[in-house]
């Protein structure tokens, strides 16, 4: 077990660990297995060590619902566990988020440990002490904040993946290289494509650790959302998002909507003179190195601005979007309905 840092969060730290095994953690001095509930679905429940207390839930973005959070939150009822309980959420970002959120309110809240096993888990869900549910069909509409006392990252868990959540995660981390200063995850990402999409390790732990740097010197500034500083991170997630809720949640994963988000949002700040075509261009090449696609179009443009107007980013009724002036420079700025049409 190889710890890399810590993040702090107000009164909150998370410690993060690189693991080769799920097994090595029952050897910590906080584990105690009578006490602990262990989360994932039937993709990451091979990752459990035998004997634990189990909760198994089902995949994908369909199951970030109240149905899970009941059946959680009944488990740990059924196995007795109280308030000096740990919950470890063992999978991608949808076990992340449940088990974060059920960790947040079951018995006025327990303690936290992840275990994320997609590369977007790894460099987006488990890190920041987001929670989040679906609701009335909008993507996290209720959640809270939860930091989780542990995260424990184990690479070879990416070797399992298919190639589209592979490329899932990448598109987060690609979101990251844009909002450094200084331009070295984007310079590792443009060197060494093919090697990082076979997953070469040596690779996935520089692009994953940089990533959650990134992530780390905006959540710690800024923990809850209140002074604009975190927003930054949602770039691309404003346009990402509705186009996942137009898609029914289901037609597009994460990675793929955020990084054509980022392409819309770098399309809006250049027609607003904001920054430069070759920055765009820079950025726009990058992506489709990894085959995203930036020139899907919205036929049902009405739903995509009505679902526009439920991101948590609006102030006064204004959609406000993350746009770019350069490298590692950003603002937040509300863009009508009008402008946003000729962008999607």
């Amino acid at each position: 077990m190889e710890k890399l840092f810590r993040t702090t969060l107000k009164q909150n730290s998370t410690d993060l660990y690189l693991i080769n095994d799920s097994n090595e953690i029952l050897s910590l001095s906080f584990y105690n297995n009578k006490n602990t509930l262990w989360v994932c679905d039937k993709n990451s429940i091979r990752y459990l060590p035998q004997g634990v207390n189990t909760i198994l839930i089902d995949e994908g973005e369909e199951a970030k619902n109240l149905s899970s959070v009941e059946k959680i939150v009944k488990g740990a009822f059924d196995y007795k566990l109280g308030r000096d309980a740990h919950f470890i959420g063992v999978g991608g970002g949808v076990v992340c988020d449940i088990t974060a959120f059920c960790a947040s309110v079951y018995m006025r809240s327990v303690a936290l440990s992840l275990i994320p096993t997609t590369l977007l888990a790894m460099v987006d869900a488990s890190l920041g002490g987001k929670t989040a549910l679906d609701l009335l069909n909008i993507k996290n509409l209720i959640g809270s904040f939860y930091p989780a006392k542990n995260i424990f990252l184990n690479i070879n868990s990416l070797e399992t993946l298919d190639q589209r959540q592979f490329l899932n995660g990448l598109g987060e981390v690609l979101k990251h290289s844009l909002l450094t200063k200084e331009d070295r995850l984007t310079l590792i990402m443009e060197k060494y494509p093919q090697e990082i999409l076979k997953r070469e390790p040596s690779l996935l732990k520089e692009i994953i650790i940089e990533s959650l740097l990134v992530k780390k010197s905006f959540i710690e500034e800024d923990p809850n959302e209140l002074k604009g500083i975190r927003e930054a991170l949602n770039l691309g997630h404003t346009f990402g998002h509705a186009l996942e809720s137009v898609g029914g949640l289901s037609q597009f994963n994460h990675g793929e909507a955020v990084v054509w988000g980022v392409g819309r949002a770098l399309e809006a700040s250049l027609k607003l003179n904001l920054i430069s075509e070759t920055f765009v261009k820079r950025y726009k090449n990058l992506f489709k190195t990894y085959a995203f696609n930036l020139d899907l179009k919205i036929k049902e443009k009405d739903k995509f601005i009505e679902a526009l107007k439920h991101d948590k980013k609006n102030r006064d009724s204004k959609i406000r979007f993350v746009l770019m002036e350069g490298q590692g420079k950003y603002l937040l700025k509300a863009l009508d309905e009008q402008f946003i049409t000729t962008l999607i």
